[in-house]
């Protein structure tokens, strides 16, 4: 797998159909880009990456698979509180996956902007429990 981190001063930067824009996120084993797929006749759908980070050992295994079961699980899912995920790829030896993009605050932001008033906070409550919800199902 390639071991060479895509940084802020690369972006954009083509990766496979796809261009990344801007790092919208990151966690343990995990960055995700902002990013639009490139087709046929100019065709351009904005998207989120999630791009695994490079592993090179088989210690990271688990990891890997736990990847590849989020995305075989996403791809089942169909509701309006969860995310569309449209495919599960690899490109120059990293595992992605190509989901739906959402644009607009993250919960974090809302949160840092201001403690919502009670019914703001029940109705997001409720989005996200009947999401997990569906997902369980």
């Amino acid at each position: 797998m390639s071991s060479v981190p895509i940084t802020a001063k690369d972006l954009p930067v083509s990766f496979g159909r796809y261009v990344l824009h801007d790092l919208v996120g990151e966690g343990g084993f995990a960055r995700v880009y902002r990013a639009e797929l490139q087709g046929p006749a100019g065709f351009r759908k904005q998207v989120a990456i999630k791009l695994m980070k490079a592993f090179e050992t088989k210690a990271h295994s688990d990891q890997i698979e736990d990847f590849i079961y989020e995305a075989r699980l996403g791809g089942l899912l169909n509701h309006s509180n969860c995310v569309d995920v449209f495919e599960l790829g690899k490109e120059d030896g990293q595992f992605f996956i190509a989901m739906e993009w959402v644009d607009g605050l993250t919960l974090r932001d809302v949160l840092a902007l201001a403690s919502p008033p009670a019914p703001v906070a029940i109705a997001i409550a409720l989005k996200v429990c009947r999401g997990l919800v569906y997902a369980q199902e």
